[in-house]
């Protein structure tokens, strides 16, 4: 045994969903996994003994079908969110060139013929958000599963 290492089922973290307290080990992971930070899943792993490594690899292959969706339902509301901010941004233009005395519907079509585009840039939704609950779940494997193989196998999943 390493001196001075502390090996425990249940994982004491900062980030958001934890609060700063203890919750089973596979909570923490799952929680973990739930901020896309790879980082931050590997330190939780890293604070599990045997039987928190083993709690996780239990319950980490029938997570996936729910990070998944997770993920998908969290770029759908930012890009819902992006989407009204380019809608609110195109009425405040077609409003401040309207009150500069343009006609409304040239505006609007100006609007629509170049201005949106600057507007989405900034409001832009990364699609590779979708997929960031897939290296913190390799992650989570890699570091609770017993054998090579399992190992070896889940990474290539």
């Amino acid at each position: 045994m390493i001196p001075n290492v502390c090996r425990m089922t249940t994982a004491v973290h900062g980030h958001p969903a934890g609060a700063g307290g203890r919750v089973g080990a596979w909570e923490g992971v799952r929680q973990a996994i739930g901020t896309g930070d790879a980082s931050l899943v590997a330190a939780e792993v890293l604070r599990l003994d045997e039987a928190g490594r083993k709690e996780v690899a239990r319950e980490l292959p029938g997570h996936i079908a729910a990070a998944l969706k997770a993920a998908h339902e969290r770029h759908a509301r930012r890009e819902a969110e992006a989407d009204q901010a380019t809608e609110r941004a195109g009425e405040e233009y077609v409003r401040a060139e309207a009150a500069g005395g343009r006609p409304a519907e040239e505006a609007r079509e100006s609007w629509w013929t170049w201005g949106r585009f600057h507007h989405e840039h900034e409001n832009r939704v990364d699609w590779g958000e979708r997929d960031d609950w897939i290296e913190p779940t390799r992650v989570a494997g890699a570091g609770t599963l017993s054998t090579a193989a399992a190992v070896s196998t889940w990474l290539d999943r």
